[in-house]
């Protein structure tokens, strides 16, 4: 499969989780809205919708909303789970902490932590020789996922 498969396939987690963190801050602003639903300009009419016709309309954009999209929500994550599990499968702790700081733990927002905050995450110190040692053990990880998934035939891929 190659090491730049599998760093790609990683690099994929923090697009799945900024879709998957979009679609739950979605149904829980709906949620929300069907609880204390906003209040809505009319015609002017004194017998506009009560707030019961609100809540109720809330409720059921909700609920269309959720079945609309429960497929796509539980695709995603199955491929964040298939991630996750493929670096839990991992033997070695260290190797399991690189590609977790890397792709899974995310820094400002959804971008990949730096080579220098995961040296200074595991090594407490981020001179040239812990960065050459964390990329050593990127490098080492990602070579042995692919040998971890090469065995399974792909099926986390």
């Amino acid at each position: 499969m190659g090491t730049d498969r599998v760093r790609s396939w990683l690099s994929g987690y923090q697009g799945l989780k900024f879709e998957y963190d979009t679609w739950a801050e979605r149904l829980a602003r709906m949620e929300n809205e069907q609880y204390i639903p906003a209040m809505r300009m009319g015609d002017e009419s004194k017998h506009g919708p009560s707030a019961y016709d609100r809540m109720g309309s809330a409720t059921t954009r909700r609920l269309d909303f959720e079945a609309d999209t429960a497929d796509e929500i539980a695709e995603l994550k199955a491929k964040m789970k298939a991630i996750e599990t493929a670096i839990k499968a991992l033997p070695d702790p260290m190797h399991r902490g690189v590609l977790i700081q890397r792709y899974i733990a995310g820094f400002d927002g959804y971008k990949l932590k730096p080579w220098r905050f995961i040296a200074v995450q595991l090594y407490r110190r981020d001179d040239d020789a812990d960065l050459k040692r964390v990329q050593r053990l990127h490098r080492e990880a990602l070579e042995t996922l692919e040998e971890i998934t090469d065995e399974e035939n792909n099926l986390l891929l």
